[in-house]
């Protein structure tokens, strides 16, 4: 018994431990990636104080339509994998609808006919021969 104690608190503190391993390196990564951003901020504020006005707006412009027909293409690609997902889904679906349409019809004329049914046609596993 004291075994497993001791195992339980030997792996709650190596759980802590990496967790706090694990958060101190995102903290890192995450002041490492805003430093990256900051200083292509400012080289850009340099550059782009250096430019003509007309060759910023060229930049600009030129940046929108590329991230713009970049997210459209990813869009596009997300609707297309639902459309197909639903297409499928259709597809394995229609034949048991069908089926079970067809089945209900079979036990309505059946029951115009004979104006009874029958105990194994009420049943939830009757197949369409054995009702006819």
């Amino acid at each position: 018994m004291k075994e497993n104690k001791s195992s339980s608190i030997k792996d709650i503190i190596i759980g802590v431990v990496l967790i706090a391993l694990i958060g101190f390196l995102a903290i890192r990564l995450l002041g490492v990636f805003l430093g990256c951003v900051g200083n292509f901020i400012n080289r850009l504020t340099q550059v782009a104080s250096n430019m003509d006005v007309v060759v910023i707006v060229a930049l600009i412009t030129g940046s929108i339509s590329i991230l713009s027909v970049v997210i459209s293409s990813i869009v596009s690609k997300i609707i297309e994998y639902r459309q197909n997902t639903k297409r499928y889904l259709y597809e394995k679906k229609e034949e048991p609808y069908s089926e079970f349409i067809e089945m209900v019809y079979k036990i309505q004329e059946n029951a115009k006919e004979t104006k009874e049914y029958t105990e194994y046609c009420q049943g939830m596993f009757a197949t369409l021969d054995s009702c006819i």
